[in-house]
């Protein structure tokens, strides 16, 4: 295991002293000589947490630089086992959120086989089946996520680590990567078997949604929406799904059923559904991005009124002008496309107002430029409209000319 962090430490810049070199003297910058492991730096527990708990925090934020120093420095202090397990386990998930998904598997694999903790190893498993699924190398994920639930079979249930759970997520994670290698069929069947287990309401409604997205993803809308119908029953404190009530309103759309659909969204967009998500902030993201697409794609689809219902409500979710003025946007094509240009005028206005504020963002201002293009050209709309029924109008009523005085006096040849 050694040998890994000194592959580290060459490769961030950190390189280890050559056999030889005299340990005692000062190391030239950028250069730590780990050759004598008496010369290196201790580090007391309080320490080494506060640096994993910085590299954690860190790559999940995606500061990958900081997260690197962090664990530089645990891999400069004097080798212990147990610090090098945990240090090579963040130092592969740094490397799988950064996309480096071969260095990431290299490190997942060596600490399979050299791990002081075999109990470990389940965990680690999946962690190597997820980034091995992101490469493509979906065969090779599944026979991972495979080995978790056979290093869980003769496990505890009990201790820091739940086989029973770390099995069952294994499971889930054989399902989804059929499904997204396209092995539609193949993850019916399996989410379905899911199903049948003794699962949480919440477990079982998340492996009928995946059920669903197999015939959704199949171009098979109908049975989608019949296998994903049992997971939207509503039930005290359990609200569905986002992303369930999402998927049903959009399969809905595909096959036609415009009105089943605005009322999908219309559920998702209530207040009440906000407040039993129990994450006001979850439940307020998820209604701005879910609504947004299901509105766009109603406008898409030329139902202007189903759109401008959803949009009318998109508005109130957010009071930040970026979000709030782009719906407003929204809301003045839907009422062109109504014959409604006054009301639409009016909505343009609003944006142009805040626009032209000095304090307004580049985002609004731009917003504002686009409205004012809409108002002038929805008011020469209704000039050259205006001028046409006139033309119009006067064409009709003009009468023929009179005859010229005399003209019925003039010779005939």
């Amino acid at each position: 295991m050694r040998g890994v962090l000194l592959l580290f430490l060459a490769g961030v810049g950190v390189t280890p002293a050559k056999a030889g070199a005299d340990v005692a003297r000062p190391a030239s910058p950028g250069t730590l000589p780990v050759a004598d492991a008496a010369a290196l730096p201790e580090l007391k527990p309080d320490e080494v947490e506060s640096l994993l708990r910085i590299a954690e925090t860190k790559t999940a934020a995606g500061d990958y630089a900081t997260a690197e120093i962090a664990l530089r420095q645990l891999m400069a202090a004097a080798p212990e086992p147990e610090r090098e397990h945990r240090t090579l386990l963040a130092l592969a998930r740094l490397h799988r959120h950064r996309g480096e998904g071969t260095r990431a598997v290299a490190i997942y694999e060596r600490l399979l086989r050299d791990s002081p903790h075999p109990g470990n190893h389940a965990a680690v498993y999946i962690e190597l089946a997820r980034t091995l699924r992101s490469r493509g190398a979906y065969d090779l994920a599944i026979g991972r996520f495979y080995s978790v639930i056979n290093a869980t079979l003769n496990s505890p249930a009990t201790g820091d680590i739940d086989y029973r759970q770390l099995a069952r997520t294994a499971q889930f994670e054989v399902a989804e990567t059929h499904l997204i290698a396209g092995r539609h069929d193949e993850a019916a069947r399996l989410f379905e078997r899911l199903i049948l287990l003794d699962l949480s309401t919440e477990d079982r409604n998340r492996a009928r949604f995946h059920c669903a997205q197999a015939p959704a993803r199949a171009g098979r809308p109908a049975a989608a929406v019949a296998a994903l119908a049992p997971a939207l029953v509503p039930r005290a404190g359990e609200p569905a799904m986002p992303a369930a009530l999402h998927l049903h309103a959009s399969l809905l759309l595909q096959l036609g059923r415009r009105a089943e659909a605005l009322t999908a969204g219309e559920r998702l967009l209530s207040a009440e559904y906000a407040q039993r998500e129990g994450n006001p902030e979850r439940g307020s993201n998820w209604q701005r991005v879910t609504g947004n697409q299901l509105a766009n794609e109603f406008y898409e689809q030329g139902d202007a009124t189903a759109a401008l219902a959803i949009y009318r409500t998109l508005a109130t979710l957010d009071t930040r002008a970026e979000w709030r003025l782009a719906i407003v946007y929204q809301i003045g094509l839907c009422l062109e496309r109504l014959a409604a240009p006054d009301e639409a005028i009016k909505s343009y206005r609003e944006i142009i107002e805040v626009g032209n504020q000095p304090t307004a963002s580049a985002q609004v201002a731009d917003l504002a430029r686009m409205a004012a293009w809409r108002v002038r050209h929805l008011q020469w709309r209704s000039r050259a409209t205006t001028q046409w029924q006139e033309l119009s109008q006067g064409a009709v009523d003009v009468p023929p000319p009179a005859p010229s005085p005399g003209a019925e006096a003039s010779p005939t040849s």
